[in-house]
């Protein structure tokens, strides 16, 4: 076996570890959540049925259910993305890309996610109990602890990612990046990310198209300015794609 066969071997046995741990997460992630859909609307179903008021302190507690469900969901979340964000690393093998069906994405799919919808469930339903507990006041309280729960999660899962990015490119040990002010880190991922939007540009035939899109001019342009000047390339590619079916 050569050395390219010994490689694509890890990579299958890799993406196989990554598929397997995401698929696990995924289903603890919604067992739990229909437990515990399932108890409340039991909770409900059965004082409904005997016409007497709930007890407070099973209120309490499927409140307390329901936040560790949310903290929960949260971390389970962001580790089937991080084993998602691995198997898409993989996906550079052409062989894997054939044959890989990844997450929709885009357009309305970019909306319609089961981590949101998850999450959302657990701020309704916290909030629900919470306003039989005590008063609507503490929803608005309970609501911005919990979107700020979301949005720090998510800025530490997007620093880790930059920091896996930014070590992989620039041949940096991870823990001294981790010990690098996020902004810091932001602009080191930029940097990164210019290179890898320049690469993708200058895969791409544009001396017929743009006399702009030179090494030397495209070293100058921003990120930014760089992403529109792909995106308006692709366009174009698309454009002439299209032309060439009708023909």
């Amino acid at each position: 076996m050569d050395s390219e066969e010994k490689e694509f071997q890890a990579e299958i046995t890799a993406f196989q570890e990554n598929w397997n741990h995401a698929k696990h997460v995924e289903n603890e992630r919604l067992q739990f959540t229909q437990i515990y859909g399932g108890i409340v609307a039991g909770v409900f179903a059965i004082t409904n049925v005997l016409n007497t008021p709930i007890n407070q302190n099973i209120l309490w507690i499927l409140f307390f259910i329901g936040s560790v469900g949310f903290i929960l969901s949260l971390k389970l979340t962001y580790e089937f993305k991080n084993h998602v964000n691995k198997i898409e690393g993989l996906l550079i093998n052409p062989t894997l890309k054939k044959h890989v069906g990844m997450q929709l994405s885009g357009g309305v799919f970019s909306l319609i996610k089961v981590r949101y919808m998850i999450l959302i469930f657990y701020v309704i339903m916290c909030g629900f109990l919470l306003y039989l507990l005590v008063d609507y006041k503490w929803i608005f309280l309970q609501i911005c602890l919990m979107v700020a729960l979301v949005v720090f999660s998510d800025i530490e899962f997007r620093k880790r990612l930059k920091i896996n990015e930014i070590a992989s490119s620039k041949q940096i040990n991870v823990d001294v990046l981790r010990n690098i002010h996020f902004w810091n880190v932001n602009t080191l991922y930029q940097e990164v990310e210019k290179q890898k939007t320049i690469e993708k540009i200058s895969k791409i035939d544009t001396s017929k198209q743009d006399s702009s899109c030179t090494k030397e001019n495209l070293d100058k342009m921003s990120l930014k300015e760089l992403k529109k000047t792909y995106k308006k390339i692709i366009q174009m590619e698309s454009k002439k794609t299209m032309e060439s079916f009708r023909r």
